[in-house]
């Protein structure tokens, strides 16, 4: 699917500050209500009042997690593990959204190129998320940003490796808050990932920082153990602004993190 760039649509902080405004703006019952929808990690969202919550009371964590960890891999990690091909940041690079949601991660690896003035050319996604309406808006906000997108409305055991084949020599892993999920094979996601792989690819994971994130993504990681050299992990909090239901305001907090990255080339 070629979509072109559309100026129209929202950056990631205008689509947390519109559905913040909009969740802030309903009667605190009806906030409850909507958030007793949502089992954080555990949903598929059904209608877009769930969508709207989740923006507006977690997009920010996903932001905050990812930011720091895309300093470390466009910056010490190509160094250290010496990946020649993302020297040349006029070639173009594939990415893959995994349990995409909105499209959140995407949009924030592609946000953080341009704040940084990095210059590589993210130009084809990938976008995997079983709710049709989470993935609606995950190729909306990314159309800004990518002229190829490929979407797939599947669960993760629905998906095959010829499914995963990028275009590209570079492609980037994202799998932010999903190898915690409780009812998520991850070995085997990864073990259908990994045939799928040619060229350099770049893994990027990171959920909350509780036992079933850190076995989750030490599970996930473990299936590429014997053809990784390196394996690096941050275990941190991210300074988080968001909309909190029992004050009725924008709250500043910490939230834990835990994070591995590896390359295969």
């Amino acid at each position: 699917m070629n979509v072109s760039a559309n100026n129209h649509l929202a950056s990631f902080a205008q689509i947390v500050k519109n559905s913040t405004q909009r969740f802030a703006a309903l009667p605190a019952h009806v906030q409850w209500d909507i958030y007793s929808t949502l089992k954080p990690n555990h949903y598929i969202c059904q209608n877009e009042s769930q969508l709207m919550a989740y923006n507006a009371l977690f997009a920010n964590q996903h932001f905050a997690k990812l930011i720091d960890l895309f300093d470390f891999v466009f910056g010490r990690f190509i160094e250290i593990e010496q990946i020649n091909a993302l020297q040349n940041t006029t070639q173009p690079i594939s990415v893959i959204d995994y349990g995409c949601g909105q499209g959140l991660a995407s949009m924030v690896l592609q946000e953080f190129n341009r704040e940084r003035q990095l210059g590589y050319q993210f130009e084809e996604v990938i976008l995997i998320e079983p709710s049709a309406l989470a993935l609606k808006e995950a190729v909306k906000n990314n159309s800004l940003y990518y002229t190829n997108i490929k979407q797939y409305c599947r669960k993760f055991d629905q998906i095959t490796a010829d499914d995963l084949h990028t275009k590209h020599q570079v492609t980037i892993h994202l799998l932010s808050n999903v190898l915690d999920l409780p009812n998520i094979d991850v070995t085997a996601l990864a073990s259908c990932i990994k045939p799928s792989l040619s060229g350099v690819n770049i893994f990027v994971c990171c959920s909350p920082n509780f036992s079933n994130a850190v076995n989750g993504i030490k599970r996930f990681c473990d299936v590429f153990d014997n053809d990784v050299e390196n394996m690096y992990y941050h275990k941190d909090y991210c300074d988080v602004e968001s909309f909190e239901m029992r004050s009725q305001r924008l709250c500043k907090y910490r939230v834990p993190r835990y994070a591995k990255m590896f390359v295969m080339q």
